[in-house]
């Protein structure tokens, strides 16, 4: 059976461009700052957001393990798709897709064991990346209900520094129902991850993917809707050597400074 759940996330735009180059990146240029992951149109036509699938059917995969394991056999090309513009997100559509009259991106699973939504991440900062810190604000649109039935709640999130099969590190579960109660209507509630340890080089690339698995408990009612409102990544340094040595030189200087004036 068919559900419905939405990867939405405010956007400033009205309408999607033509689609771009697959898996086209967003470049961060500072460090330890946080960016916002844009939903523009421009944004969507360069593909800093893509989509993709996996070939299977309703429970093919429906539980943790089993999607964590089908998505190892996965690669970022699998999620090289351009995301189509639709008007309406009450069908359901194999790929994730943009409503362009509610400026959000929905995933819809039909047809399919389950499918995903990409962010293509490029660290242009000059430094070697140590970790990454994820925000995303969860809204619910006002039709889920809290007696609906997942075996997986909301998305399952993943990140990559490779996008090869089996490089897939499982972040966790995150959706509008949590501990069986649906998020409050109309509202947003806040999720975030700091990855563990990474090392993505000046000019290397992060993956993060949320996937949505084709469950066979849910219902036409009643849909699941997962919405991101604002989406941030962090890539996160640790200062160069040099940078420490300056700056324990600046430390000396001061305390020199102070000695001299007491």
């Amino acid at each position: 059976m068919r559900k419905n759940k939405s990867l939405a996330l405010l956007a400033s735009a009205a309408a999607l461009a033509a689609a771009g180059q697959a898996n086209a990146a967003l470049v961060i240029n500072t460090a330890n700052t946080p960016v916002t992951i844009d939903t523009s149109s421009a944004a969507l036509a360069g593909n800093t957001w893509t989509t993709g699938s996996s070939a299977g059917a309703a429970a093919d995969v429906s539980t943790d393990a089993t999607v964590d394991t089908r998505v190892q056999t996965l690669t970022n090309a699998t999620f090289a798709t351009a995301l189509i513009s639709r008007a309406d997100y009450a069908s359901s559509n194999a790929l994730g897709f943009y409503n362009s009259t509610s400026t959000r991106i929905f995933t819809y699973p039909t047809g399919d064991a389950l499918n995903g939504v990409l962010a293509t991440v490029t660290n242009n900062t000059g430094q070697t990346i140590t970790s990454a810190t994820v925000n995303w604000g969860i809204f619910n649109p006002g039709t889920s209900s809290a007696t609906q039935a997942e075996e997986i709640p909301g998305h399952r999130v993943y990140f990559s520094t490779t996008g090869a099969a089996s490089s897939w590190t499982a972040v966790g579960d995150f959706g509008a129902h949590v501990n069986g109660t649906a998020l409050p209507q109309n509202t947003t509630v806040p999720f975030n991850f700091t990855t563990p340890t990474i090392s993505v080089a000046n000019g290397g690339t992060l993956y993060l993917l949320w996937v949505d698995d084709n469950a066979a408990a849910s219902s036409g009612t009643g849909e699941t809707l997962n919405a991101f409102d604002t989406t941030t990544v962090q890539l996160n340094a640790v200062p160069e050597p040099a940078s420490l040595g300056l700056m324990g030189v600046a430390g000396l200087g001061l305390l020199a400074r102070r000695r001299r004036q007491s």
